[in-house]
C-alpha cells in the first residue's frame, strides 16, 4: 500500500461529541473518527454519483483498496499519532509524580518523536513528556454555545453545544492508504464536496467546514514531520501492530486478535442522517470497537457492518483496520 495525506484546516467551528453517548452535545472532541468519515463520504458519494458511486465507493473499502486513519491533529509540520495504548513498564517507580502523571494524560505523540517514545519504553534513552504534551497546548479553543431549539415544541427550549475552533496553524489530518492513483482521485473528489456541506454534528447550522489542499504522498515527504510519519507507516519487522483508526474483527478474528492484545474500547453510536431512510431521524444499532493506539500480536481484516433496524436502506459503519507496525 501506498500513503497520502490530508490537511483539513476549519474555517468554522468543529462539533464531535464524546464517545460515552451521555452528554454528547456540551462535549467538544478534538478527533474524528475514520467510520464517521466513511458515513460522511458515502453521503458525499450518493450526492455526487448516486447509488453507483457509493457501491464503487464501498467495494474499494471494503475489499481493502482503500483504508482511511482516524483525523487527527496536526500543527504547522508537527503530526501527532495516539499514543500506543501498551504497558509502560519503563515509568514505574522510575519518575516523580509529575512526570508519571504526565505520561498518564498524554493522549498524543508527535511523528517526530514516537521513535524516542518508544525505545523510551525499551529502557532505551529519555523522552521529555512535559516537551511532549505542551506541543498540544494552544491548538485550540473549546467554548459552550447556546442554541434554542423550535421545531417541534411547544415552547422553545435551549440547549447547549460543545464547539472547538482551532488556531490557524492547526487542524485535523488524514491518512489514506491506497493502491490506485485513482483510489486518491476519488478521495479528493469526495473530500472537496465534504468540506462544503461539513463534517461533524450541527453541520446545519454552519459548523464543520474546512478548506483542504491537494493530497500529500509519502513516497517524497516536504518535511520532516512528514517523513517521520512515513518512516513509521513503512516500518516492518515490529512486535506489534498499532492501530491508526477505529476498527473491529469479525466475529472469526475476535478471540486471535485479543489474545495478548492491549486495547481501549469506544462507544459507536449516533443517529441516521438520511430522510429517506425513516421519516423522522431514529439512531443507529450500538456497536462497540477498538481505539486507536489498540495495539495486536496478530493483525485483523474488520469489515463493513449494517448498523442499521428497519430502515429504508442500509446504514454502513467501516470498521476496517489502518496498522502501523510498532518496533519495541
Amino acid at each position: 500500500m501506498d500513503y497520502a495525506v490530508y490537511k483539513l484546516e476549519f474555517t468554522t467551528a468543529l462539533h464531535i461529541g464524546n464517545d460515552s453517548g451521555s452528554a454528547t452535545l456540551p462535549s467538544a472532541e478534538m478527533t474524528i473518527h475514520s467510520d464517521t468519515l466513511f458515513s460522511a463520504l458515502c453521503i458525499e458519494s450518493i450526492q455526487a454519483g448516486g447509488k453507483e458511486l457509493l457501491r464503487e465507493l464501498y467495494n474499494r473499502v471494503w475489499s481493502g483498496e482503500l483504508i482511511f486513519s482516524d483525523l487527527f491533529p496536526y500543527r504547522n509540520e508537527n503530526y501527532f499519532l495516539p499514543k500506543p495504548i501498551l504497558k509502560d513498564e519503563s515509568l514505574a517507580g522510575t519518575r516523580n509524580i509529575k512526570e508519571h502523571k504526565a505520561f498518564k494524560r498524554l493522549k498524543y505523540i508527535s511523528a517526530s518523536s514516537m521513535a524516542d517514545y518508544l525505545a523510551f519504553l525499551r529502557g532505551r534513552g529519555e523522552f521529555d513528556v512535559i516537551t511532549a504534551g505542551e506541543m498540544l497546548e494552544g491548538m485550540s479553543v473549546s467554548e459552550v454555545r447556546n442554541w434554542v431549539s423550535i421545531k417541534g415544541q411547544n415552547e422553545p427550549q435551549p440547549y447547549h453545544v460543545g464547539c472547538l475552533k482551532f488556531n490557524r496553524d492547526s487542524g485535523l489530518y488524514l491518512i489514506v492508504a491506497y493502491q490506485r492513483e485513482d483510489d486518491v482521485s476519488l478521495v479528493t473528489r469526495l473530500l472537496e464536496a465534504l468540506s462544503l456541506s461539513g463534517i461533524g454534528g450541527k453541520r446545519s447550522a454552519g459548523l464543520g467546514k474546512f478548506n483542504i489542499d491537494d493530497p500529500i504522498y509519502l513516497d517524497a515527504p516536504y518535511s520532516d514531520g512528514l517523513e517521520a510519519l512515513a518512516d513509521l507507516l513503512k516500518n516492518k519487522g515490529g512486535a506489534w501492530q498499532m492501530l491508526l483508526n477505529t476498527a473491529l474483527p469479525r466475529d472469526e478474528e475476535l478471540d486471535q486478535a485479543c489474545d495478548g492484545g492491549s486495547y481501549t474500547l469506544v462507544r459507536r453510536g449516533g443517529f441516521v442522517q438520511s430522510d429517506r431512510y425513516y421519516p423522522h431521524q431514529v439512531k443507529k444499532r450500538l456497536i462497540y470497537a477498538f481505539a486507536p493506539g489498540s495495539c495486536f500480536k496478530v493483525p485483523f481484516a474488520g469489515d463493513i457492518y449494517d448498523v442499521s433496524h428497519e430502515g429504508g436502506h442500509p446504514v454502513y459503519r467501516c470498521l476496517k483496520p489502518m496498522f502501523m507496525e510498532v518496533i519495541i
